[in-house]
């Protein structure tokens, strides 16, 4: 089942299974999926330690993530970790993406791509 597993390939997610050679190491992981029903909205530090365990198997890679989701999921993690985007501090969005971006397809990511995800998350932090 294709939408429940995933296939990784040096910690890169695989989209196309003809490109893997007979020399690479391939994982098949489970995709990760929560019932939100079960989560008391209201229960602060539960909601930050489960925010934390999906940062953390997020950006070890451990979580299998399409590339188009992690631009969303890395700006996230921007505006809780950041605040607001801030124009000014472009360069830094750079050096911070090792915080916010799985390492294996930093190379992949163009940042453009990223600040714009992460510029229409603006207010959030208000009104969340």
């Amino acid at each position: 089942n294709t939408e429940e597993y995933g296939l990784f390939s040096n910690g890169v997610p695989v989209d196309n299974i003809s490109v893997i050679d007979a020399h690479q190491t391939i994982q098949l992981q489970k995709r990760f999926f929560f019932c939100d029903a079960s989560i008391d909205m209201c229960d602060t530090i539960h909601l930050h330690y489960l925010y934390i365990s999906l940062k953390e198997d997020y950006l070890s890679e451990k979580t299998l993530v399409l590339l188009k989701d992690i631009y969303q999921l890395s700006a996230i993690i921007l505006q809780i970790n950041f605040g607001n985007y801030d124009p000014s501090s472009e360069k830094d969005i750079a050096q911070k993406l090792s915080d916010c971006v799985p390492i294996g397809v930093i190379g992949k990511l163009k940042l453009q791509k990223l600040i714009r995800n992460y510029q229409m998350l603006a207010s959030m932090s208000e009104t969340n």
